[in-house]
């Protein structure tokens, strides 16, 4: 460990000079942010929980009952869109595919999810799955244990799904 004349260890210094210097940096930002004309300080948002109404997912979109419920808004500024999912046993989506691709985080039960051409994976609760944007893909239930999961997108540049054929019976009991 290096230390100085007066015994300070040097690597303890470096971090104390560069978080004071972070410090500085973004006290001057947040300055000169509220000079400029029209600044806004924004207040967080909560979206309380049942605030949107549940819906059953279209029968276009999905096989079995299937109810989602929006946790952000649509038209929200942030451009998510972030739904709980729950799908009974049995039901799934159809094949679909994202243009930047869909986060899908396994809150309960037992889930299925498969990219054409692969196998089906079976997931559980903690399990988060990255669908990669163009891939043709499903997911939905076990054939005996519902499933719940978050649907994470960024609706950037139009980032809406594109909704494909159903997953046939002999699709998704290929496991």
């Amino acid at each position: 460990m290096l230390k100085n004349s007066k015994g300070i260890c040097m690597k303890k210094l470096s971090l104390i000079c560069l978080s004071l210097v972070l410090i500085m940096t973004v006290s001057v930002m947040t300055a000169q942010a509220k000079e400029r004309k029209g600044f806004d300080m924004k207040k967080i948002e909560v979206f309380q929980n049942g605030s949107i109404p549940s819906v059953k997912g279209p029968a276009e979109w999905f096989t079995g009952a299937v109810r989602v419920d929006s946790v952000v808004p649509n038209g929200h500024e942030s451009n998510i869109s972030l739904g709980l999912v729950t799908f009974e046993p049995g039901s799934r989506t159809a094949w679909h595919t994202h243009s930047k691709g869909q986060l899908v985080l396994i809150m309960s039960g037992v889930g299925l999810v498969q990219q054409e051409g692969g196998e089906i994976i079976e997931v559980h609760p903690g399990d988060a799955v990255w669908f990669p944007a163009n891939v043709k893909h499903w997911h939905g239930a076990s054939k005996d244990v519902a499933m719940t999961h978050y649907s994470i997108i960024n609706l950037n540049d139009n980032n809406q799904p594109d909704w494909l054929e159903h997953v046939s019976d002999k699709e998704y009991n290929a496991k």
